[in-house]
């Protein structure tokens, strides 16, 4: 008698969809049959897993932000965060000038060759979260001002606190 070799391949329905067996699944990528743990849960599809593993799924990920526009980045990233459109921030940035609302100077930060975007400042004390809510967003700043008003505002220090030390310390 001969011994039954199992079948390795994955087992599709009748839409050719993977289905799971034995806890894999055929990564639609790679072509590789892999745990189900290797997958992201999608409840949507009939698997209940991503038709691609992680490995690959962050690769086009990946692959595909890079691809976009640095402003379409930078649009997505200040409406995550600050509860702004991309709009929005070019209509703040016109109405500065372009500059910084404390300083009036451009940003002096360089990323990638070019110079940096303005930071969204907004009151911490409205949203305690990682997120703000758009309304208490205030102007647009450059980064050592923000981190001036991180490391001031974090400690209760004000703005006539300053004045009065500098007076202070003045030569006369």
């Amino acid at each position: 008698m001969t011994d039954v070799v199992p079948d390795t391949a994955p087992r599709r329905n009748r839409r050719g969809a993977v289905v799971v067996v034995d806890g894999k699944l055929e990564c639609a990528t790679c072509l590789l049959l892999k745990s189900v743990e290797e997958f992201y849960k999608k409840p949507s599809n009939r698997s209940g897993y991503h038709s691609s593993c992680k490995v690959c799924h962050n690769q086009e990920s990946g692959a595909r932000y890079a691809a976009q526009p640095r402003e379409k980045k930078a649009g997505w990233r200040i409406q995550h965060k600050f509860g702004i459109t991309w709009e929005q921030y070019q209509e703040m940035l016109l109405a500065q000038g372009g500059v910084c609302a404390i300083c009036k100077q451009e940003e002096p930060m360089f990323r990638g060759g070019q110079r940096a975007a303005l930071a969204v400042d907004h009151d911490h004390a409205c949203c305690s979260g990682a997120r703000a809510c758009g309304a208490c967003v205030r102007a647009l700043i450059c980064s050592l001002c923000n981190h001036a008003i991180g490391v001031l505002e974090g400690r209760g220090i004000t703005g006539a606190d300053l004045d009065a030390y500098i007076a202070r310390h003045a030569k006369p």
